[in-house]
């Protein structure tokens, strides 16, 4: 058995956090609501990307659920490195399967499919509600 590669002293050990987006693009979210979760999200990265440089220790992995008359991934199913991410502008379409985005979400929370050491997935759901 080979030895392990030794790790410099001080090198921080990264932990990994996978970040969903849920995001809402059916027709309720047309005209300035759209426009606004684009924008907010476009300018929420920035912010994460510079929270994280005060965490070495932490490897952010981002991935977006869209859901109008039924959900698929907007970014993803592969994870990406928040480094690499950039957000796809939606545009509005169809009605609302939010039940089916939770449940494309639940699918990737499994044991399996995160890190045993890493650190508890962040989920943000955008949607107008009634």
């Amino acid at each position: 058995m080979a030895n392990p590669i030794p790790v410099p002293e001080g090198t921080p050990v990264k932990r990994t956090l996978h970040f969903f987006w849920l995001t809402d693009y059916s027709g309720s979210m047309s005209g300035a609501k759209i426009a606004t979760l684009n924008q907010a999200i476009r300018e929420a990265l920035p912010e994460l990307r510079q929270a994280v440089t005060a965490h070495p220790e932490v490897q952010i992995l981002m991935r977006a659920i869209k859901f109008a008359d039924s959900a698929s991934w907007h970014v993803g199913p592969t994870a990406m490195p928040l480094e690499q991410f950039v957000w796809p502008e939606l545009r509005t379409a169809g009605t609302t399967a939010t039940v089916q985005a939770i449940r494309m979400l639940a699918a990737e929370l499994t044991f399996e499919n995160m890190p045993r050491r890493g650190y508890p997935p962040v989920c943000i759901l955008v949607y107008p509600g009634i």
